[in-house]
C-alpha cells in the first residue's frame, strides 16, 4: 500500500503480513538469495533505490558489493556505519530510512524518519556505537505508532540522554545466544614504550609450519602484548578472542568462537553460528565437524588468537578444541595464550610435531631488553643505572619491571629505592610496587584505579556509574587518558577508545587492596552498580555476574524473569537455559517464571514427562499470592499464565488428552494479551490441533484463516500458523492440501531465515511425499532435516531418521537403512530420554518386520515395552500400531487374536481423535487380520473402508508397506471386474499401490525437475563438478588445483551451490545432493 505520492520513499511501503506478498500494486519484496528489491508502478523509484544498502532480519545487504551481508552488531558493521551516511531498515511493522547528521560539534548522530499521514517523523538513535538490533526495531515501532517495545518483550524506551551513551558494541544479532561484548574481538592495542622483540618473533614466525601455538606463562610475562605484535607484523588476515569465565558454558564458547572468526571471514562460518539458534546445543563432535567444514571454506590462511585460556575449565571445551586440533585446516594456525597448562593433550602434540611453545624462561626479558625498556621508560642515563640491578631483581618479569620503572618516575634517589627492593620477596615485589605508585597518584586517581578494579572491561560511564554520584562522567574520562598516556597498565580495547581493561596482574593486585580496605557491604554497592548499569544496557549475562557476587541473588533471578519472553519470543532457548544455569537452583525453585522457561526448555528436547511437576510447582507459586507475579492486570503476569496453560495443552495434545489440551489452549489464549501475537500463535497452534482432534476439523481451520487475516502477524507467527494448518489437513487426509500449505510454509520460513520453521515445512513435504510414494522427494525433505538436526525440534529429527530409513526401505537400500537406524537409536540415547527410546527400539521392529526378520521384530518389541494405544498420532511411528504388526506377522491364532484386541482400541482411539490418516493405517492392519483369521469378506470390507479414505489424498506407503495385503488388493480388484464396478481412478490406484509393494526401487524422475517442483534452481555443470569434489571433502585450494581454476572462482562456485539448494556449509550441501541424486550427475 503506497501512502503519498510520486516521491514517497520506500519507508512508506508497509509491509503487511509478511514480506514478498503484499500485492501486485506497489509491492516490496525481498528474495533470500539475490536480496531484490522492487517497487512496482514506480519505476524510477526502483532504479534509485536499488542500490541503497537495507538491513532485514538482522543483516544489511548492499546488493552486488563486496563483503555483503554484514551482521549488525559485529565489528565490520560498526567499522561500517563510520564510512556511510543513510541505510534503509525493514521491520514487519515496516520499513524506516535512517541517515547520519551532523551534530555541529564534530561529532554526528544517527536519526530514523517515516512518513505517515502526509507528515515525517523521526526517532534519534545517537552516535554509531549506539546503532544495534534492538534500537533499529524500537525505533520502527515507535515510528509506525506502535508501543516501542520489540515483539512480545516490553522494553522500556531509552531517554534521549541514555540513547547516545556508548555503550558496550556487541557481535551479536538478535538471533544469537548473548550479547557478545565487541572489545572481546579486538586485538589490544599496544603502548608506546613496547619494544620490538624480534628473538621472538622469528620463533613464532617459524611456528606457523604447525598447527597451534601454545604461550604459556603467569601474568605479566607479555604474553598479550607479544602476541598482538607478532599478529600486527603478519600479511595474513587474523581473528582474536579474549576470553572470560562465561565461555566456559559450550553455547557461549562456540559464539565466541564463530563471532571472532566472522571479523576476519564476514560471510563465513555462518553454520557454526546458527547452531546457537537451535532449541538444542549438539555435543562437541558435532560442532568440531560443522567448525572444521566451515573453515575448510576460508579462501585464506588465518590466525585465530585464543587468549586467557586459563579461564576456561569445562571438559566439553576442551574436547571441542582437542578434535579441531586434530583436525585442523591448513587455512588455519591456532594461538593459545594461558596463564596455566591447559588440559589438552600437549605432549602427542609436541611428539607430532603439531605444536610449537613458549614458556615463562622463553619471555622474560633479557639483560638488553630491559636497558632498552628503561630506556623508554627513565632514559638512557637512568636506564644504564638501573638495568642491571633491576633485571637481576624482577628476574626479567615484565609487569613487575614496568612496576618499578614506574615507581623510579616518581623518586629522584635510585640508589635508595633499589635497595629497598631487596626487603622484598620476589613475589611480594609487586604488591609494594603498585603501593608505591598509587601513592604518587592524587586521590581522585586512587579512587578510580581501585573501585574500578572490580570490572573485566569498562568505559567511562560504567566507571562513573560504579563510582557513584560523587564523580562525573568527564571527570573518569579525563583520569583513563591521562592513566593511558602514562601507560599505567591500561590497555585500549578498540579503535574508539571506548573501552579499556586494566592489565590482568595489576587489576588482580588492586583487586586485592581494594578487598583489604574496603567493607563486603561497600563492595557489595559497587558490584550492583554495575549490574544495574549493564542490565540498561542489555548485557544481562554480565549484570547477572555482578548481582551474584554482589550477594544478590533475586535481583540476578528479577534479570532473567525481565528478559525471558524476549528470549522465547526469538527462539534463544539456548540462551534461556544458559541464564538459568548462571542461577542457583534455589532461586529458580522461587519464580514461576523460571520454573515455567525450565519447562518450555525440557519440552524442547522431547522430555514431556518433566513438564507437569515443573508446571504445577509454578502454579502452585502464583496462587500463593506473591504480589510480584500475581497481578492479573501486569502483562507479564498474563503472558506467564498464557504460556504456563500453553504449555500443559501441549502436554495434553502429545498423551492424547485432546478435550484437556482444547481447554487449556482456550485458557491460554484468554489470559495472552491480544498484542502478543508471537505468543498466542502458540497457544492458536494446540487450540487448532486440539479442535481437529475433538472433530471440529472445520472450526480449526477457520481459526487458522481467522488469525492470519490479522495483517499485522509476524512472519514467524504466520510460520507457525501454516505449521497447524498443514498438519490439520495431513490428520484429515487431505495430502494435496497439506502439501500446498507446507510449501507456502517453507517459502516464508526461507525468505524470514525461520530455521526451525523450514525443517517442520520438510517434515510435512517429507510425510506427504512418503505416503505418495514420492519417494526421492521425501527423502530429499527428511535428509534436509537431519542436515541441520540441531535447528529443529527433537520430535521432528526423530521422525525424520525414521522416515528416511521407510523411504531407504522402500527403495532397496538395505545399507542406508541401518545406518540410518543405527543413527535414530545414538541421537535418542543422546538424549537419556526412556520414553523416546523406548519408541525409538519399537521402530527397529518395525524395520525388522519390513525385511521380513520376524524373530528379531520381536526382541526389538520386547525392549520397547507396553505403549498406550491413546497416543497423539502425530509421527510416522506408533509403537502400538508395530506392535500389532509383529502380532500379525507372528500368524499363530493366539497373537492374531490379540492384535485384533489392540486394533479394536486403536481404531476407537483414532475414529475418537479424527485422525483419517491414521485411521486408514488401522483399517488396513485389520483387513490383514480378518483375512488371517480366514474372514475374507470381512477383510475385504474393511479394506474398501481403508481404500475409500485413501484414494481421494493419494495415500501409498500406508497400504504399500504392508506386504501381506497383496492378495486382499487383488481379489479385490478382480471382484470389481467381475462386478463390472469400471473406476479407472480406483483401478489405477489398485494397480499402483501393488507395483508399490515391489521393494525394488521406483524410477526417480529428472533431477532437473525435482529440483524444479522443490523451487530450487539447477545446477551448472561446473557447479555439480564442485559438489562432487566437496563430496570428496577437498579444501577450495584443492578443488581450484583439480579443476584448474582460481580459488575465488571456486568460492564464487560454492556459494551459487549453496544458494540454489537453500542451505549455508557443505556439509549439507552434500547431504541433500545425496538425496536428490546429485553427486552422480557428472
Amino acid at each position: 500500500m503506497v501512502r503519498g505520492a510520486g516521491n514517497t520513499s520506500l519507508g512508506d511501503y508497509e509491509a503487511r503480513g509478511r514480506l514478498g506478498s503484499i500485492g501486485k500494486e506497489g509491492t516490496v519484496s525481498f528474495k533470500k538469495m539475490g536480496r531484490m528489491i522492487s517497487a512496482r508502478e514506480n519505476r524510477g523509484f526502483s532504479m534509485v533505490h536499488r542500490t541503497r544498502p537495507t538491513v532485514k532480519s538482522g543483516r544489511l545487504y548492499q546488493l552486488e558489493r563486496e563483503g555483503d551481508p554484514i551482521d549488525v552488531g559485529t565489528p565490520p558493521w560498526y567499522d561500517w556505519l563510520e564510512e556511510h551516511d543513510s541505510f534503509l531498515f525493514v521491520d514487519h511493522v515496516g520499513a524506516v530510512t535512517v541517515c547520519k547528521n551532523e551534530t555541529g560539534h564534530g561529532e554526528s548522530e544517527w536519526r530514523a524518519s517515516r512518513t505517515r499521514l502526509g507528515k515525517v517523523f523521526t526517532v534519534s538513535l545517537g552516535p554509531s556505537r549506539a546503532i544495534n538490533l534492538s534500537s533499529l526495531q524500537i525505533a520502527a515501532r515507535r515510528l509506525a505508532g506502535k508501543q516501542a517495545h520489540v515483539g512480545s518483550a516490553m522494553l522500556s524506551t531509552a531517554s534521549p540522554a541514555a540513547s547516545t551513551l556508548p555503550i558496550p558494541q556487541t557481535a551479536a544479532t538478535s538471533g544469537s545466544l548473548r550479547s557478545l561484548m565487541r572489545t572481546k574481538l579486538y586485538r589490544p592495542r599496544s603502548g608506546s614504550d613496547v619494544i620490538f622483540r624480534t628473538r621472538l618473533i622469528e620463533r613464532l614466525n617459524a611456528a606457523l609450519g604447525g598447527e597451534i601455538t601454545l604461550v604459556c606463562a603467569p601474568a605479566g610475562f607479555g604474553k598479550t602484548t607479544l602476541m598482538a605484535q607478532w599478529v600486527q607484523t603478519l600479511d595474513r588476515p587474523s581473528a582474536w578472542l579474549s576470553l572470560d569465565e562465561h565461555d566456559n558454558e559450550l553455547p557461549v564458547f562456540v559464539h565466541s568462537l564463530a563471532a571472532a572468526l566472522q571479523t576476519a571471514f564476514p560471510e563465513a562460518f555462518g553454520a557454526t553460528a546458527a547452531l546457537l539458534k537451535a532449541p538444542r546445543i549438539p555435543p562437541p563432535e558435532h560442532i568440531a565437524a560443522l567448525l572444521i567444514n566451515d573453515l575448510a571454506d576460508v579462501p585464506d590462511d588465518v590466525i585465530l588468537v585464543l587468549d586467557d585460556y586459563h579461564c576456561i575449565h569445562n571438559r566439553e571445551v576442551h574436547t571441542l578444541l582437542e578434535l579441531l586440533v586434530e583436525h585442523l585446516p591448513p587455512q588455519l594456525h591456532l594461538v593459545l595464550i594461558s596463564r596455566s597448562n591447559p588440559p589438552l593433550p600437549i605432549v602427542r602434540w609436541l611428539a607430532k610435531g603439531y605444536l610449537t611453545e613458549l614458556r615463562g624462561s622463553d619471555l622474560r626479558f633479557t639483560l638488553e631488553e630491559t636497558e632498552s625498556f628503561l630506556t623508554r621508560m627513565l632514559g638512557s642515563e637512568a636506564a644504564r643505572e638501573t638495568a642491571g640491578a633491576l633485571d637481576e631483581r624482577t628476574e626479567g618479569w615484565i609487569a613487575v619491571l614496568r612496576l618499578a620503572a614506574l615507581s623510579l618516575r616518581g623518586t629522584s634517589d635510585h640508589a635508595s629505592f633499589l635497595q629497598h627492593l631487596d626487603s622484598y620477596a620476589a613475589r611480594s615485589i609487586s604488591s609494594y610496587l603498585v603501593g608505591e605508585i598509587l601513592a604518587q597518584q592524587a586521590p581522585a586517581v586512587q579512587e578510580v584505579l581501585e573501585r574500578t578494579s572490580i570490572l573485566e572491561q569498562f568505559c567511562p560511564e560504567l566507571c562513573a556509574a560504579v563510582i557513584g554520584s560523587d564523580i562525573s562522567h568527564e571527570q573518569v574520562q579525563a583520569t583513563l587518558d591521562w592513566l593511558e598516556r602514562a601507560n599505567l597498565f591500561l590497555v585500549p580495547l578498540d579503535k574508539r577508545q571506548g573501552w579499556y581493561r586494566f592489565h590482568h596482574l595489576f587489576q588482580g593486585l588492586l583487586l586485592q587492596r581494594l578487598q583489604t580496605h574496603w567493607s563486603q557491604q561497600e563492595l557489595a554497592t559497587l558490584h550492583q552498580r554495575a549490574s544495574a548499569w549493564y542490565a540498561k544496557q542489555g548485557l544481562i549475562e554480565e549484570a547477572i555476574e555482578h548481582a551474584r557476587v554482589a550477594g544478590d541473588a533475586s535481583e540476578a533471578r528479577q534479570l532473567v524473569e525481565a528478559q525471558f519472553f524476549r528470549a522465547f519470543e526469538q527462539e534463544q532457548l539456548v540462551l534461556v537455559e544458559h541464564w538459568l544455569h548462571l542461577l542457583p537452583e534455589e532461586q529458580i525453585q522461587r519464580s514461576p517464571f523460571l520454573l515455567v522457561a525450565r519447562a518450555w526448555i525440557s519440552q524442547a528436547h522431547g522430555q514431556l514427562q518433566e513438564l507437569p511437576p515443573l508446571l504445577v510447582a509454578a502454579e502452585q507459586l502464583v496462587a500463593r499470592g506473591d504480589p510480584d507475579t500475581s497481578e492479573a492486570d501486569d502483562p507479564h503476569f498474563r503472558l506467564l499464565r498464557g504460556l504456563t496453560a500453553t504449555l500443559w495443552s501441549l502436554f495434553h495434545f502429545f498423551t492424547g488428552q485432546t478435550q484437556a489440551s482444547l481447554e487449556s489452549a482456550r485458557s491460554a489464549l484468554a489470559w495472552i494479551p491480544p498484542a502478543e501475537e508471537h505468543m498466542a500463535s502458540h497457544a492458536t497452534f494446540y487450540f487448532v490441533l486440539s479442535n481437529q482432534a475433538t472433530g471440529q476439523e472445520e472450526g480449526a481451520l477457520a481459526a487458522v484463516q481467522q488469525a492470519l487475516r490479522d495483517q499485522s502477524t509476524g512472519l514467524s507467527s504466520t510460520a507457525r500458523l501454516l505449521y497447524a494448518q498443514s498438519y490439520v489437513y495431513l490428520a484429515m487426509g487431505k495430502l494435496p492440501h497439506a502439501e500446498h500449505t507446507a510449501r507456502h510454509l517453507l517459502h516464508i520460513a526461507r525468505e524470514a531465515e525461520l530455521v526451525i520453521s523450514q525443517n517442520y515445512a520438510h517434515w510435512l513435504l517429507a510425510v506427504v511425499h512418503y505416503e505418495q510414494n514420492r519417494l526421492d522427494e521425501a527423502a530429499y525433505h527428511f535428509s534436509a532435516i537431519i542436515a541441520n538436526q540441531h535447528q529443529a525440534h527433537f520430535w521432528v529429527v526423530q521422525d525424520a531418521l525414521c522416515g528416511l530409513a521407510l523411504t531407504y526401505q522402500a527403495q532397496g537400500l538395505g545399507i542406508q537403512v541401518q545406518e540410518t537406524a543405527r543413527t535414530l537409536i545414538e541421537l535418542v540415547q543422546e538424549q537419556h530420554n526412556m520414553r523416546e527410546l523406548m519408541a525409538a527400539f519399537a521402530f527397529r521392529g518395525r524395520l525388522a518386520l519390513l525385511q521380513n526378520e520376524v524373530e528379531e521384530a520381536d526382541q526389538w518389541l520386547e525392549l520397547a515395552g507396553e505403549q498406550d494405544v491413546r497416543g497423539p498420532m502425530f509421527f510416522l511411528e506408533d509403537p502400538p500400531m508395530t506392535k500389532v504388526r509383529l502380532l500379525l506377522a507372528k500368524g499363530d491364532e493366539v497373537s492374531v487374536a490379540r492384535g485384533q484386541v489392540l486394533l479394536t482400541q486403536l481404531l476407537q482411539h483414532v475414529e475418537a481423535i479424527h485422525n483419517t490418516r491414521k485411521t486408514i493405517q488401522v483399517l488396513a492392519l485389520q483387513a490383514w487380520a480378518y483375512d488371517l483369521q480366514g474372514r475374507e469378506t470381512e477383510a475385504l470390507d474393511v479394506l474398501e473402508r481403508a481404500l475409500t479414505l485413501a484414494h481421494p489424498g493419494g495415500f501409498m506407503r500406508t497400504l504399500a508397506d504392508l506386504f501381506p495385503l497383496a492378495p486382499l488388493l487383488n481379489a479385490l480388484r478382480k471382484g470389481r471386474k467381475a462386478r463390472h464396478a469400471a473406476d479407472k481412478h480406483l483401478d489405477a490406484y489398485l494397480q499402483g499401490l501393488l507395483a508399490a509393494m515391489n521393494p525394488v526401487p521406483a524410477q526417480a524422475g529428472s533431477k532437473e525437475d525435482l529440483l524444479e517442483q522443490e523451487g530450487l534452481e539447477p545446477l551448472t555443470r561446473r557447479e555439480l563438478q564442485i559438489l562432487n569434489l566437496l563430496d570428496k571433502d577437498l579444501t577450495n585450494k584443492e578443488i581450484a588445483r583439480e579443476l584448474v581454476l582460481t580459488t575465488g572462482t571456486v568460492k564464487l562456485h560454492t556459494k551459487h551451490v549453496y544458494q540454489k539448494l537453500s542451505v549455508n556449509n557443505r556439509r549439507a550441501a552434500v547431504t541433500l545432493a545425496r538425496a536428490l541424486g546429485l553427486l552422480a550427475a557428472t
